[in-house]
């Protein structure tokens, strides 16, 4: 059995995959020959009809394109940076469908979020707002790092365990962070990749993710400004109206970015509304009829009487 199609856990790679284009008239609706509808030939996520979103995009395919951005997902490197929601929604049917930790992240969805949404490393699905528990994600994602030998490859997928791991407070998460964060810094000072690995109780460990702090809305290697900030020399030649337009060029990156995740959960949100005002609307029509065939009842009434 592949580790990776154990319940609970799925994972993806950062970049937009290279996949060739299946058989239209194949199960996936986004043509993806490498889609598990393709290769399995069978789905066991609920009906599409049931899924504004799946109803409302014909090239949406719920198995393998992530329900924020719409594009496909990617499975190398075990695939380690998308999760799919397997909750029971009914019998023998789950929610199915799957999402980039990256845009979860951006959306304030996974990790570990206060407030109202209430995360501990967990991923909150966007369409039927249950929890799935990311810690053995993590673990597997730590496992996938361990078996790559390009630091390219390996710092990516510890970036993603870092920023689901950061701010929880359970014992293991913490642990698990601090392991990370151990590594990462090891990678950066060029150690050699088999004691990257071994954690010491001298290692010293970066601070520059306090994992008590709230989460932040981009991860920082993520966040133009941020990588800009860190990366400022002592002394600054660049000409003030030049690096003004850059960084405006980042800040409108980024929001455009931001605005692409949100426009499925615009959709669903209308749809939602929509939904309440034709129900309201549907009861006050009933109960007109109702009052309307009342008085025609009396009046009828009234004129055998006479």
């Amino acid at each position: 059995m592949d580790p990776f199609e154990r319940t609970g856990t799925q994972q993806v790679g950062l970049h937009e995959p290279k996949c060739g284009l299946a058989d239209p008239a194949g199960p996936c609706k986004a043509r993806n020959n490498l889609c598990k509808l393709e290769r399995e030939g069978f789905i066991e996520s609920s009906p599409a009809h049931d899924c504004v979103i799946c109803s409302r995009n014909p090239g949406f395919c719920r198995e393998c394109c992530c329900i924020f951005c719409r594009r496909v997902v990617d499975y190398s490197f075990g695939g380690y940076s998308y999760i799919k929601c397997e909750a029971v929604l009914e019998e023998n049917y789950i929610c199915g469908h799957v999402a980039h930790l990256e845009c979860a992240h951006r959306s304030f969805m996974v990790g570990t979020v206060g407030g109202s949404i209430d995360l501990d490393v967990q991923y909150l699905c966007r369409l039927c707002d249950n929890k799935t528990n990311l810690m053995m994600h993590v673990e597997e994602l730590l496992e996938t790092c361990k078996s790559l030998q390009s630091r390219d490859e390996i710092e990516p997928i510890l970036i993603t365990g870092s920023y689901l791991l950061r701010g929880s407070g359970q014992m293991k998460a913490r642990s698990l962070a601090k392991y990370v964060r151990s590594a990462m810094a090891k990678l950066k000072r060029g150690v050699d990749l088999a004691e990257v690995w071994k954690m010491g109780d001298n290692d010293e460990v970066s601070t520059e993710e306090d994992d008590d702090g709230p989460p932040y809305y981009f991860g920082r290697s993520e966040n133009p400004l941020h990588r800009a900030i860190e990366n400022l020399p002592a002394y600054i030649f660049e000409d003030f109206d030049v690096m003004a337009a850059r960084l405006e060029g980042q800040i409108e990156e980024a929001l455009k970015k931001l605005k692409s995740t949100q426009e499925a959960e615009y959709m669903l949100a209308k749809q939602k509304l929509y939904s309440q005002k034709d129900y309201i609307i549907s009861l006050h029509r009933q109960q007109y009829h109702e009052r309307s065939r009342r008085r025609e009842v009396q009046c009828h009434a009234g004129r055998s009487c006479c």
